[in-house]
């Protein structure tokens, strides 16, 4: 659907000054992601190719070399700010088959279900990375923000036992929506607002950064922020109910008009 330039964080904070990269330790030619990635804004992009000194967990560029790029991408930048968004693959599905290079080290027995054992060894390696890359920019002197986030939750292999051991469904979950809600981190090595389990959609993540950067938002996020607002509120009566549907449907027509 992306044929022409868009707006997007990226060409937001291009127009503040910010050098702008795309990363992704894959294939360019993925998800278009080398024709796609200029059109949202990144002036600069490396892709597989582009990590010369590849550490590999699995079949896949593992995090910690991931990040490493970042951390270059950052030591070699000039004097204006960077704005780096970044695809990771480490722990891309699925978690049945064994490598030489990698072996569980988190097993759950009351399951005996190796897919969950591998997703949560990958987990625990992506943590001890992100653990690094934090730790890094604790000690830098500009001010810095990492924005962390999944695109979606792990298969229903690895899902599975754990409902079951719990009597839980995944269908219950698909219905009532829980099935798509994914975790995300903000840290900054300056002071921001501190706050736990402040569930939101992905499609407002990006201002939520905005805000918690002190930087100015577009007339479009504010409506999200707006849209956000009352759709917290939908449940609550007949009233709410109506708005949120109104809501919805300036979000279609917004969304339509960008596109």
């Amino acid at each position: 659907y992306i044929t022409e330039e868009q707006p997007s964080l990226a060409n937001q904070l291009k127009e503040l000054g910010y050098e702008t990269y795309g990363v992704h330790p894959y294939n360019a030619s993925g998800w278009k992601r080398d024709e796609i990635y200029p059109l949202l804004g990144m002036q600069t992009n490396y892709f597989l190719r582009d990590f010369k000194n590849r550490f590999y967990v699995r079949d896949y560029v593992s995090d910690k070399t991931a990040y490493e790029k970042i951390i270059e991408t950052y030591e070699n930048k000039g004097d204006a700010p960077l704005f780096v968004f970044e695809v990771t693959m480490q722990n891309h599905g699925g978690y049945t088959d064994t490598y030489e290079d990698f072996t569980s080290d988190i097993y759950i027995e009351e399951f005996e279900n190796d897919a969950l054992n591998q997703y949560l060894s990958l987990i625990k390696v992506s943590d001890e990375a992100l653990e690094e890359l934090i730790s890094y920019f604790t000690y830098v002197d500009e001010k810095t923000m990492i924005v962390f986030f999944g695109d979606h939750q792990p298969n229903d292999s690895v899902v599975r036992p754990i409902l079951q051991y719990n009597e839980i469904s995944t269908s219950q979950l698909t219905e009532a929506g829980t099935r798509y809600v994914v975790p995300y981190l903000i840290w900054a090595n300056f002071d921001i607002d501190e706050g736990i389990e402040q569930d939101t959609d992905i499609s407002f993540l990006s201002t939520h950064v905005l805000k918690a950067a002190d930087m100015s938002t577009t007339a479009y996020q504010n409506f999200l922020l707006e849209l956000e607002a009352v759709l917290k509120e939908e449940n609550t009566s007949e009233t709410a109910a109506q708005k949120a549907e109104e809501y919805r449907q300036m979000y279609e027509i917004l969304q339509y008009y960008f596109m």
